[in-house]
């Protein structure tokens, strides 16, 4: 199979990968408590189904762990500690920017979440500490390798590819969360804007990244 154009390939790629989260709120809700099919669903979307996206995309599409931010850079320049630096500062702040903005759009806009994936979490055990971490590194690394890494470079091969990006990934973050009811989606739509300009200033996703696992953990710990 010869190499496919990135301009028709990577825009299909992230309609089929991200597909999934935008209809798992309600298939979640109707097969919560079937643990074969909800754990099913829940390994092919996180897990499977990017493991594909991404390994198409790098054998017939050309992509590199580079062009998705993927590398020892920040702020265009190699240097390995400065970015650990930032990677520590920026987990906190994540967390506590989030956590802000979501209890004030919860606060003007209350709603009840169509589905939580915390009702899935058991309340004690080891699975108490294990699934936390799976939705942690899972939401984690495939949110920030779809919605700021490959969506900045598939944004890169049309016209207006910064606003085409800064468009497009924070509107398709948030209509991922939907789930959530109206202030997570409000919530996300704003993280990811500033997600967005963020990526665009570090040059790498690795801080964005680990963040949002550490975001996550403290969200469903």
């Amino acid at each position: 199979m010869n190499s496919i154009p990135q301009k028709i390939l990577f825009p299909l790629l992230i309609g089929v990968g991200i597909f999934p989260f935008m209809i798992n709120g309600y298939i979640n809700s109707l097969i919560a408590d079937m643990p074969i099919l909800y754990w099913g669903f829940e390994l092919f979307s996180w897990v499977i189904l990017p493991t594909f996206i991404f390994g198409i995309a790098i054998k017939y599409g050309g992509l590199d762990f580079n062009s998705l931010g993927l590398n020892g850079k920040i702020f265009g320049k190699r240097n390995l500690p400065l970015l650990i630096i930032v990677c520590i500062i920026l987990c906190p702040l994540d967390y506590w920017l989030y956590h802000e903005i979501y209890n004030y759009f919860r606060a003007v806009f209350p709603s009840t979440p169509v589905f939580s994936y915390q009702s899935v979490i058991p309340s004690v055990g080891l699975w108490s500490i294990a699934i936390p971490i799976y939705f942690s590194l899972s939401a984690g690394i495939v949110e920030e390798l779809y919605f700021r890494g490959f969506m900045l470079k598939t944004s890169s091969l049309f016209a207006y590819p910064m606003l085409s990006y800064l468009i497009l990934s924070p509107i398709l973050f948030s209509l991922a969360h939907w789930e959530g009811g109206v202030a997570n989606m409000l919530a996300t739509y704003i993280f990811g804007v500033l997600a967005a300009f963020a990526f665009l200033w570090l040059k790498n996703l690795w801080p964005l990244m680990i963040a949002h696992v550490y975001t996550d953990f403290m969200w469903f710990s």
